[in-house]
């Protein structure tokens, strides 16, 4: 499995405080079956993404521990700050160095400004990956907008704990709802520690595996988190969730590409 989205690095947000927890963090998702995972350190009010620093966090962590593979992104609040930061420099802040971009939207979103932000950077060429979209409070109580953000072609990634009930009922009858609508593309820990925000995944694979299939599961956790590393186009499930409708073939793609950073 591959895990585009986590705090892993020390020192940086509200993850890990020091390298040691870092490394244990690491060597837990490698234990749980997760070969790549991308440090996605905030980018919001409380803290500033520095690349540099990052850069040379994630580099002391490649020396210590071989597995899984470690590649840089950031976890970008939507804002007008840090829209003009992205396009200044968008490769500083997407995932991998490619062209996917990972955006969380405020919770209480006033649609149109949101919109004005995200046409903004799609219309740079970046493709933009909405984080925890079950787990946004607006979302919540207004689903049909997660819709309007599939089509205007944005990326939905839920978290795995949404779905095992760790972030509430709402957040997991929620994200249940879009994956039964077909508008998740990707699943993905958002770990911060070793307890409440462990970097593990495979216990929302199988729930996916037993509500929508295995074809879907591997889609979601493996097929499309491969194509945002390294450049590839990404799939919506073919078949839907087995609670609902039959499942239908697996999406496959090949990508060899390697990391930029």
């Amino acid at each position: 499995m591959i895990d585009i989205h986590s705090h892993i690095l020390p020192g940086v947000d509200d993850g890990p405080d020091d390298r040691e927890t870092a490394i244990a963090m690491l060597r837990q998702a490698a234990a749980d079956g997760i070969s790549a995972t991308v440090a996605t350190p905030h980018a919001n009010m409380t803290y500033r993404f520095d690349f540099d620093r990052c850069r040379e966090e994630l580099v002391r962590l490649r020396e210590a521990v071989s597995a899984p593979d470690l590649y840089l992104g950031c976890e970008v609040h939507l804002s007008p700050e840090n829209v003009e930061a992205v396009l200044r420099a968008p490769h500083h802040y997407t995932l991998n160095g490619r062209d996917c971009l990972l955006v969380e939207l405020p919770d209480q979103i006033h649609p149109p400004a949101a919109e004005v932000a995200l046409e903004m950077l799609g219309e740079s060429g970046l493709r933009l990956i909405v984080a925890h979209p079950e787990r946004n409070s607006y979302l919540q109580r207004h689903p049909s907008y997660a819709g309007d953000l599939f089509k205007h072609g944005y990326f939905l990634q839920l978290t795995a704990h949404s779905l095992l009930g760790q972030f509430g009922n709402a957040a997991r009858s929620t994200g249940e709802e879009f994956l039964r609508k077909h508008w998740v593309h990707l699943i993905a820990s958002d770990s911060h520690n070793l307890t409440s925000r462990r970097q593990v995944l495979s216990g929302a694979y199988h729930q996916v595996e037993r509500l929508c299939g295995r074809d879907t599961a591997e889609l979601l956790f493996r097929r499309n988190p491969q194509a945002v590393l390294f450049g590839g186009d990404l799939s919506l499930p073919p078949s839907g969730c087995r609670r609902w409708t039959e499942k239908m073939p697996l999406f496959r793609t090949a990508l060899s590409e390697k990391p930029l950073i």
